[in-house]
């Protein structure tokens, strides 16, 4: 249990001091305070991102934790006295220092990448003359990344966004393991609420003075999420949702005012989220079917959200069937051993030349003025190196590489077990290779067969053997190579203009019900007509799994 005593830490430059209780891990009060450092491996210790440099410790000889003991020596970027925040307990006070390289920087995006325009009718402005702007949110809280996006309310604009790692994943990479950190400690709940207004208060902060926007002229936000997320957001307890028979606490819309849920930028500011559907069905994919009403209007259309939960559903008949997959936050970057998300700097399309066997590869870069080296292999970067792994023999459909093929790129890692290099060092950020590990490829396996078992049974309860158009949503979808997607077999093969790669439709689900507060009658009635799939209780799906984990089509 962690002690009352309190002891101070101070950041230097800025000289911040942040009081901290005896026990509390280092990086966890950061982010509580609104000062986040890379975490790629979510505080496990094994990204070695997240350093901050001991200024001063009293007694100066009790440090937990020296990089230089635990890092290879070869790692040059790494030197005495350097501290990694997620391996560093406090238990005196402390004065730090935080290298540049370890901050991160919320990447601003002008234009967002919104892949379906809005609806007609709200394209004309609200604005009365002489009135001055008004402005909201949009936020989408998922359970590794936050996309925030903040609008013209007047106008009915989007002005810019950004995303965000979202903190909570220091309690675990997935809903189920906050749950359980939240059952274990009480004290958790009111931690990772906090997490994630601090999270969106640092991203928004970053929008606003990007676009010189005053943070009181901020009057609304909506916020879409799956379950677990919308329930640690509000401050509830999300205990029933693991466990059987898996119900939330709550379904319905929630409004508050911006100062209960510990956000500050205005606190009068208006605080709203979409309803849920059931305890793994949330509003995110209620924003989607939101942003994607008119496309689901048709028989047989599938819309799929791709987060680190997967949600689908499909139009039948008499309305819709949805289900959620436990995909993993593969397909966001993370539990991979160079993962990120994709901002600039990630690889998001790997080439493999069939005749020299030479790779290259593009990088995300959204400010060709300043571009970025690489940094990682983000979620749709991933599916394009494993799609032309297998183009090339490289890789073969049970997801082991193939020891038989002679490749420069394919070698033995540290653990003695094959890898692909993707990025050599000497064009690396870090200096360190960017390389595509065998746990990596089985860590997209895993999530590209939940989608495609879920997609294989929700076709059978409607009479298809698959749908008659694909939309595809999920972040890492305004980077995805639908092709690459079809070779690894996460999705049927269908023709170009019955698939559909979308976007963020969740967080433009919440865009619309922030201009338009007429769609909440839409939204009711999209949850009105569905009917709930538990998948864990099909007779078939397990078979169905198994089966769906080949890297075929």
């Amino acid at each position: 249990m962690i002690d009352t005593q309190k002891h101070k830490v101070y950041v230097a430059p800025g000289g911040d001091r942040i009081d901290v209780a005896t026990g509390e891990n280092l990086l966890e009060v950061l982010s509580e305070s609104g000062v986040f450092l890379r975490s790629d491996c979510g505080g496990k210790g094994v990204c070695g991102k997240c350093l901050v440099t001991i200024l001063e410790s009293s007694p100066a000889d009790d440090l937990p934790f020296n990089v230089t003991k635990e890092i290879p020596e070869n790692e040059k970027s790494f030197v005495p006295g350097n501290q990694l925040a997620c391996r560093l307990t406090v238990h005196h006070d402390l004065s730090i220092q935080i290298p540049e390289t370890s901050l991160i920087s919320p990447e601003v995006i002008q234009k967002p990448p919104l892949s379906i325009q809005l609806p007609a009718d709200l394209h004309a402005p609200r604005k009365i003359l002489g009135a001055a702007n008004d402005y909201g949110l949009a936020v989408d809280l998922g359970t590794t990344t936050i996309a925030i996006y903040l609008c013209n309310i007047s106008s009915n604009t989007v002005i810019a966004s950004v995303s965000v790692k979202n903190p909570q994943s220091f309690f675990g990479d997935d809903v189920i393991s906050r749950i359980n950190a939240v059952r274990q400690n009480r004290l958790t709940l009111k931690r990772l609420q906090k997490l994630a207004a601090k999270a969106i208060e640092f991203g928004v902060a970053s929008l606003l003075k990007k676009s010189q926007v005053k943070a009181g002229r901020i009057k609304k936000m909506v916020v879409v999420g799956n379950p677990t997320m919308i329930h640690l957001f509000v401050g509830e307890d999300p205990d029933s949702i693991g466990v059987f028979p898996y119900r939330p606490v709550f379904t319905d819309a929630k409004t508050f005012k911006a100062s209960d849920l510990s956000l500050w930028l205005n606190p009068s500011m208006e605080v709203s989220t979409l309803p849920l559907i059931s305890g793994f069905l949330g509003s995110d994919i209620v924003g989607a079917g939101l942003a994607n009403e008119t496309r689901l209007s048709d028989t047989g259309t599938m819309l799929i959200d791709i987060g680190t939960n997967g949600e689908v559903m499909i139009r039948g008949k008499n309305g819709f069937i949805a289900t959620s997959c436990a995909t993993g936050p593969a397909f966001e970057g993370a539990t991979l051993r160079h993962g990120m998300h994709a901002v600039s700097g990630a690889v998001d399309a790997v080439k493999i030349d069939g005749k020299t066997g030479g790779v290259s590869y593009s990088l995300i870069q959204n400010d060709l003025k300043k571009p970025k080296r690489a940094a990682g292999i983000c979620g749709s970067g991933v599916v394009s190196a494993i799609a032309e792994l297998l183009r090339a023999g490289i890789l073969l459909e049970s997801g082991q590489f193939n020891p038989e093929i002679r490749s420069p790129n394919l070698r033995k890692g540290d653990d003695g077990i094959l890898e692909f290099l993707l990025v050599p060092s000497s064009d690396a950020v870090m200096g360190e290779p960017i390389t595509l590990t065998q746990r990596d490829v089985r860590s997209v396996q895993l999530g590209k067969g939940a989608i495609s078992a879920g997609v294989e049974l929700l076709c059978r309860d409607v009479g298809l053997n698959h749908p008659k158009k694909l939309l595809v949503a999920g972040g890492f979808g305004n980077f995805l190579n639908k092709e690459d997607a079809i070779t690894i077999g996460m999705f049927p093969k269908l023709s170009d203009e019955n698939f559909h790669v979308v976007g963020n439709a969740a967080g433009l689900g919440a865009v619309i019900s922030l201009f338009d507060p007429g769609s909440r009658k839409k939204v009711e009635e999209l949850i009105a007509s569905t009917h709930i799939k538990d998948l864990a209780a099909d007779p078939l799906f397990q078979k169905t799994f198994l089966s769906s984990l080949s890297f075929s089509q």
